[in-house]
């Protein structure tokens, strides 16, 4: 908010007159450029290098450089690119936190430009392969996704050797005793959407699964854990494992990796 000059009415910051007496309100001075084709790449480039870090394998890096060097993305890329600084170029001029607001516009922009590329480019050079499926979320809003497709088609649980039950009716009455009590404890309006078997002979006393307002597993050696979508705040890979919300998650690393994007996402909705 800011003032009139004159007759110190408080104003809204797009306001160029004072509604009270009519006197012309200055714009402030602004000392923020919006960042320009150069940057925005070079924001591209550090965003792929961190998940081909995390996600894949670092010592690969060079690989996905030259893929991109060598593939047509290039001309997707470029037309992007101009796109991306044209509208942060608005931002800057219309914004009154423009660096935020371009902040808040490019990093997802980015993120679904990365995964484009690294999906629809690289599959060969993947150690965890990432489902296709996951592209057509990108220009979705949250309330015309199908919150278990979208899940199902993230964690891929087709191409992985672990049991996973969606239909609780078809499941084993002992293993979903078993799941009850060990570790998926839903409200009564809590959709269940599957539980992953993780245990070593098939109990379900171990496994995660996820309804379609929280995450809850368990793991050897380790208590029930549950986290709220609602409560995501920080997804994190370590060596072999997850850490969410500070809490340790284990799967497999293809599961692990699927899953951390998921949460990602999942997390900029609730």
């Amino acid at each position: 908010m800011k003032k009139c000059p004159n007759c110190h009415t408080v104003l809204p910051d797009p306001a160029r007159f004072c509604h009270q007496c009519g006197a012309r309100v200055e714009e402030p001075p602004r000392n923020f450029s919006a960042p320009g084709p150069e940057d925005i790449a070079a924001h591209f480039f550090e965003t792929l290098r961190y998940k081909v870090r995390e996600e894949q394998d670092a010592s690969l890096q060079e690989q996905y450089l030259q893929r991109f060097r060598e593939s047509d993305f290039g001309r997707i890329f470029d037309i992007r690119i101009d796109q991306l600084t044209a509208a942060a170029a608005d931002l800057a001029d219309h914004h009154s936190q423009p660096k935020e607001a371009i902040a808040a516009f490019l990093d997802p922009a980015l993120d679904d430009l990365s995964d484009f590329f690294i999906i629809r480019y690289c599959r060969d050079l993947h150690v965890v392969p990432i489902p296709e499926a996951v592209l057509q979320y990108q220009q979705m809003a949250p309330e015309q996704i199908d919150l278990f497709r979208f899940i199902m088609d993230y964690l891929h649980f087709e191409s992985e050797p672990e049991t996973v039950y969606t239909n609780l009716l078809q499941m084993p009455v002992e293993k979903l005793r078993n799941a009850s009590q060990a570790f998926l404890f839903p409200a009564k309006q809590e959709r269940i959407f599957f539980i992953c078997d993780l245990s070593l002979l098939g109990s379900c006393k171990e496994g995660f699964a996820m309804t379609d307002k929280a995450l809850y597993w368990k793991t050897p050696l380790e208590k029930a854990r549950k986290v709220a979508f609602s409560g995501l705040e920080q997804i994190r890979r370590e060596k072999d494992w997850l850490q969410i919300n500070g809490l340790f998650f284990h799967a497999s690393r293809t599961l692990d990796v699927r899953l951390m994007k998921l949460l990602r996402r999942l997390k900029k909705w609730f």
